[in-house]
């Protein structure tokens, strides 16, 4: 097979890694961010449950207090009863405590409802708690994964480069930069193999002449359609 065709495919199969390699690396941060998303998700439902389940306890401590000062209000009036001396007077407090008991009633009621709430709310807070706790494992895994998967391609990444060099040195320059060109160009495959007359690049018919010479792999052919440079397959591998 001719020097220049051998390296040409080495380098190709080389900078098929560097590009697999660098899409890892590129697209890590994509990555941890899709895994963040169902994370952040959880969190913020985790967090919206306890403010529900903090604010009904707010308001039952408000409700406590609310109590303790109707209760209070009530045995003042009461100690007063022995102080009136009307009837009028008399007739006015007792609506006073009746309306004071009336208070009382209804925020006991209101403190029952709370309560029943709060008990709601907990039940809430845990299982919003128990899927926060699981995304959060789950992201940090992740994230550990996709960090080695990374920190492997870096050490990858730097031999392929390494070895690629050494080919890209054997190369000569034009013709290195026209592989470049059409590496860039095609995608990524700026080498490849034809078989029964048909190029792997682009999965094109290539003229019958064409083939026959592509076939002797002694020198320099472009795909007609793609314009790839082609080896045979049988014979290369």
């Amino acid at each position: 097979m001719l020097k220049e065709l051998t390296l040409l495919i080495d380098i190709q199969a080389l900078d098929t890694q560097i590009i697999k390699a660098k899409e890892l690396i590129e697209k890590s941060p994509d990555a941890l961010a899709i895994h963040d998303e169902s994370y952040v998700k959880a969190k913020e439902g985790y967090d919206a449950k306890k403010e529900e389940l903090d604010k009904t306890k707010r308001y039952k401590k408000e409700l406590d207090s609310a109590l303790e000062d109707a209760s209070s209000r009530i045995d003042k009036l009461k100690a007063r009863s022995s102080t009136i001396k009307t009837n009028k007077e008399y007739q006015t407090h007792i609506k006073e405590i009746e309306q004071a008991e009336s208070d009382v009633v209804h925020i006991e009621d209101e403190i029952l409802a709370a309560m029943e709430k709060i008990e709601e709310r907990e039940k809430a807070l845990k299982l919003a708690d128990a899927v926060f706790k699981k995304e959060e494992g789950n992201a940090k895994q992740k994230t550990a994964h996709i960090n080695e998967d990374v920190k492997k391609a870096h050490i990858e990444l730097d031999g392929l480069l390494k070895k690629r060099q050494v080919i890209a040195n054997l190369l000569e320059g034009k013709l290195h930069d026209d592989y470049l060109n059409t590496l860039e160009r095609m995608d990524g495959i700026a080498v490849a193999k034809v078989d029964n007359s048909i190029c792997y690049g682009c999965f094109m018919n290539i003229p019958p002449q064409v083939y026959v010479e592509v076939m002797r792999n002694d020198k320099l052919y472009k795909c007609p359609q793609c314009g790839r440079y082609l080896y045979y397959a049988n014979q290369s591998g």
